[in-house]
């Protein structure tokens, strides 16, 4: 993994652009490396504009072969529109790249051979993003659809199944192609094993930080009522006697007092609880 830093965001480049590059070189594709690495670029520098618009916070972006991941703090916890928005910027931007592609090739400022490899990469990189299936775009893009209806959990494991099913397709796309043709298509069976790595390490971050937030949840102090009614008690009374002030519209707070002075006060909980217990002594409730 290679890691380097631009405008205050950690990049890392993925060891499978690496291997991506000698697989170009062997085929005699290598032209095609500085248009796909541009076009890689331009995906995830319009992810993170559309994040820090969108008030997101990105950790880092990993840069692989066939798109890029950029890993948002809190990324399950982001509104809809966030994550929507932050997800599409990134095919988008190679949308916009396409008709640039097509307009300095129009212009001749581009050869044609030139504009055509660069709407293909572009347009590549934006399709496949598009696809509904974490971690990509439109995974991402899904899963925040999904959520209003289905929940978080359903909504992850939507997308993650999708991925698995994409994953498999692709696999054995490559490996038909291949009984069919006599020709292994590398690019297809790299594709299906970062779909299903990038997928495993998605689902797993997204149950973690849904799990957490369940656990911020109970640890979350009670939410206070608005209005509540304050009685006060005789400590020395039967507890019984506040049983008449439970269960009313109002909240009730007991004020046990012992001679004159408060010793301790009660919620409802608290006092049920004692009621049940049977705490037992002698006196009269007043309010």
């Amino acid at each position: 993994m290679i890691r380097f830093s631009a405008a205050g965001v950690e990049f890392r480049l993925h060891v499978l652009i690496i291997i991506m590059a000698g697989l170009a070189l062997a085929l005699g594709v290598s032209g095609e490396m500085p248009d796909i690495m541009l076009a890689l670029f331009v995906h995830e520098a319009a992810h993170m504009m559309a994040a820090r618009i969108c008030g997101v916070e990105i950790e880092y972006i990993e840069i692989m072969p066939f798109g890029g991941a950029a890993h948002v703090r809190n990324l399950y916890s982001a509104g809809a529109a966030a994550i929507t928005v932050t997800a599409l910027a990134g095919p988008l931007a190679n949308g916009l790249m396409m008709l640039t592609g097509g307009a300095l090739g129009w212009w001749e400022i581009l050869s044609f051979p030139q504009a055509a490899r660069m709407i293909r990469i572009n347009g590549m990189l934006m399709l496949f993003n598009l696809l509904p299936a974490l971690p990509l775009d439109g995974g991402r893009v899904l899963y925040a659809a999904a959520r209003r209806i289905a929940g978080r959990r359903s909504a992850v494991n939507i997308a993650s199944v999708l991925a698995y099913i994409l994953a498999a397709g692709l696999a054995f796309w490559a490996i038909w192609a291949a009984v069919m043709g006599g020709k292994l298509n590398l690019s297809f069976i790299i594709m299906a094993v970062f779909l299903t790595a990038s997928t495993l390490s998605e689902r797993r971050s997204a149950l973690d930080e849904g799990a957490a937030r369940a656990v911020m949840g109970m640890c979350r102090p009670p939410k206070l009522p608005g209005r509540a009614r304050l009685v006060a008690l005789d400590a020395a009374a039967p507890v019984s006697a506040a049983a008449r002030f439970l269960g009313g519209r109002e909240v009730s707070l007991f004020a046990m007092l012992k001679g004159g002075d408060l010793v301790e006060i009660l919620g409802e909980n608290e006092m049920a609880a004692r009621i049940i217990a049977g705490a037992d002594s002698k006196g009269e409730g007043d309010l």
